[in-house]
């Protein structure tokens, strides 16, 4: 494949340019296409089909709020919630009348089922009026919380649920951030009792290291489906129906990837000729994966996927082989891309050796995630998309804007002092170093506080925003929590280590035991 002309492939690239070729892929194709597919039986559609009916009269059978609430929210954690969406908008729609109908509110609407029930509603979109204060299920949050402050010794569910629930929160509610910080602190003084319980316990640092809207949602789901076989009032049917779920559901994501392997392959890119570009095909897929989840979403997973691969291979052309010259004639060929632009950008930036200013550096970094166009693509590929959607298709509304700030700053946390000398661009950390002449330490703090900044916007981008299409919504919300995962460690992505591998294999590998 000819990227560059015959003049410009004769440029040889300044030495200070790195020019390292990536590790190659971790997995080989032969595994790949190796792997057992299983759970695609009809024993298994019939077994998955009654389980279904049992849950779903679990959930209709009359019990009290909190019991309602907890078993929606396991639904959420363990994966199932898509077979359940009416089912569990019912019950939702019926706890918040009854909250607003403050004569007939029950007694058992406690801190724990308060918390919960705004976190699930903001979670569920239900409402774009249920800012805090502006109806009566959130008024009664805030005077629970009110209460709450008063306190001195607090029920471990009610302070897990109100952390949980304050990283819902938009800018200008203040009572429950602060709210959910003394929540975190009461959580890290009962860690350190040593009697606790070890169920308990493990909840408590699960929730401690990332709140649950921050979470790599199918990850949180494997974790989830072991962590709730080991509850004492664990449902047997709903228990059974996750793991047999997650199982099928891994089938699917088998024969996606075996399929995409075999385009990756023959496409030719990874090849020997192009040894500096990486070799991403499975953590592509595995981005995909994280972005939408959901069994419906197969379509959208392997384009996404495909995109995924070419834009690794481009993103290398631009940081790590083409000179500056050769980086302007390829930007004029695909002039179309605003991607493009934007790398090229970079690569000026890196020639000229200038460091741009923190605001310059994100007005163009959240284009460089490719966060935009991945998710004009996920809109495109909705599986509810219409003539009428595709006509008021907007670039880019203000949700995609903070998916990928946020995507792009968790990126940047990954990135290593290493990379940066071998030839990145400087990224957001070391242009606010440079230009507000604070410690790196100083500087990680400051992009974290950034990132929970725009989590806040994003969330009210949300709200506002309930109609966006299918899997559009999901691949925004999403990204963002897959590049927190890819990022935790290190660069993930670039350089797959132990915690990717481990997770791959758990997600898209090995089914759970039944």
């Amino acid at each position: 494949m000819v990227l560059l002309s015959a003049s410009a492939a004769s440029i040889t690239p300044p030495p200070h340019r790195r020019t390292a070729n990536y590790r190659p892929s971790i997995w080989d194709d032969d595994y790949i296409q190796s792997l057992p597919i299983g759970f695609e039986e009809e024993s298994h559609l019939r077994r998955r089909e009654e389980l279904k009916e049992r849950v779903r009269q679990l959930i209709l059978k009359q019990k009290d709020a909190v019991e309602q609430l907890e078993l929606v929210d396991a639904l959420l954690r363990l994966g199932v919630q898509y077979h359940f969406e009416l089912e569990i908008e019912c019950v939702l729609n019926s706890m918040s009348s009854s909250i607003t109908n403050t004569s007939n509110m029950s007694e058992d609407i406690n801190l724990h089922c308060s918390a919960l029930l705004f976190r699930l509603l903001r979670e569920h979109g239900t409402d774009s009026s249920n800012l805090l204060g502006s109806n009566p299920i959130f008024s009664s949050l805030n005077a629970m919380i009110v209460s709450f402050k008063g306190r001195i010794q607090h029920d471990v569910k009610e302070l897990l649920s109100l952390h949980e629930a304050s990283f819902l929160a938009v800018e200008g509610e203040d009572e429950l951030e602060e709210a959910g910080e003394m929540a975190a602190e009461q959580l890290r003084r009962l860690r350190k009792n040593t009697s606790l319980d070890p169920k308990l316990a493990e909840h408590i640092d699960h929730a401690l290291e990332l709140p649950l809207h921050w979470r790599m949602t199918r990850l949180h789901t494997r974790w989830y489906i072991d962590f709730y076989e080991k509850q004492e009032n664990a449902d047997s049917g709903l228990l059974e129906l996750a793991k047999l779920d997650f199982n099928m559901v891994q089938s699917a994501y088998k024969m996606e990837l075996k399929e995409i392997s075999r385009w990756w392959r023959n496409l030719g890119l990874a090849s020997e000729e192009l040894s500096f570009a990486r070799d991403r095909l499975v953590e592509a897929y595995f981005w995909s994966v994280g972005c939408s989840y959901e069994p419906h979403f197969w379509r959208c997973r392997k384009e996404i996927a495909k995109i995924g691969c070419l834009l690794s291979t481009i993103d290398d052309i631009y940081d790590v082989y083409g000179s500056l010259e050769e980086l302007e004639l390829f930007t004029r060929a695909v002039d179309c891309l605003d991607l493009s632009k934007a790398y090229l950008l970079e690569a000026r930036w890196y020639y000229s050796g200038y460091t741009p200013t923190l605001n310059e550096y994100i007005e163009n970094g959240w284009m460089t995630i490719a966060g935009p166009l991945l998710s004009a693509c996920a809109y495109c590929l909705s599986e509810d998309l219409t003539m009428e959607a595709l006509n008021n298709l907007r670039f880019y509304p203000d949700v995609v804007r903070q998916s990928s700030l946020i995507a792009r700053l968790y990126d940047d946390l990954g990135t290593s002092n290493d990379e940066i000398l071998r030839g990145d661009v400087a990224k957001s950390i070391q242009c606010h170093m440079k230009h507000k002449n604070v410690s790196e330490k100083a500087a990680r703090e400051h992009i974290r506080w950034l990132i929970r900044k725009h989590w806040k916007t994003m969330n009210e981008g949300l709200i506002a925003n309930q109609q966006l299409l299918g899997s559009f919504k999901s691949h925004v919300i999403n990204f963002p929590r897959m590049a927190q995962f890819i990022y935790q460690y290190g660069d993930g992505h670039g350089k797959p280590e132990v915690e990717t591998r481990v997770q791959v294999i758990s997600l898209i590998v090995e089914p759970i035991p039944l």
